[in-house]
């Protein structure tokens, strides 16, 4: 009754009702697991993602603090000492993991340390230019100009050189978002303090 198909699965056609019953059970218990084991994953990736935003969020700080006690500095002069920590502390994570790797025999892929390098440089140009906007228009309106142009950007390649976002409902909604957060964009550099 329970005659195979070329998959080697019962055919639900030809299976007797235990046969059924045992499938249908099996299969749920399948959707189930696979539910659970996505579901945690996106749990993961919200986590990962806000807990990256809050750490961005608040890496202008030391360099506003300084800034705000010695106006006698030069704005710029807590770039080099944040961008050399930021690099010396990526160094050792990766020479760390590389010298760990290496004791397991692993291998390491070491043709990520150049786009590294330069996105980093590519920051840390970026990094001096938000730190002199932060002074010129103050904390508030230049810190949500500086967060939101990055995301701008990338929108815009994703979707007119990548082609990531596409589909009218993807951009539709992709629409309504920058509509939102250009809206709140204009309220805070029309209402923030400078």
């Amino acid at each position: 009754l329970g005659a195979n198909t070329s998959d080697g699965l019962s055919s639900p056609l030809l299976m007797t009702p235990e046969q059924s019953q045992k499938s249908t059970q099996s299969t749920q218990s399948t959707h189930s697991t696979q539910s659970i084991g996505s579901t945690k994953k996106l749990l993961q990736a919200v986590g990962l993602a806000l807990l990256s935003g809050g750490f961005t969020g608040v890496q202008t700080v030391p360099a506003t603090l300084h800034n705000a006690a010695h106006p006698e500095d030069p704005a710029i002069a807590v770039v080099f000492p944040q961008t050399v920590g930021i690099w010396l502390a990526s160094s050792i994570i990766y020479l760390s993991y590389a010298s760990f790797a290496w004791t397991k025999g692993w291998s390491v892929p070491h043709s990520g340390i150049r786009p590294a390098y330069l996105s980093g440089a590519i920051w840390a140009l970026g990094f001096t230019f938000m730190i002199l906007a932060i002074q010129a228009l103050g904390y508030s309106i230049a810190f949500t100009l500086d967060a939101v142009g990055p995301i701008v950007v990338a929108s815009f390649l994703s979707i007119f050189v990548f082609r990531e976002i596409r589909g009218r409902k993807q951009l539709l909604l992709y629409s309504l978002a920058f509509s939102c957060q250009g809206v709140g964009v204009g309220l805070i550099c029309t209402y923030g303090k400078q």
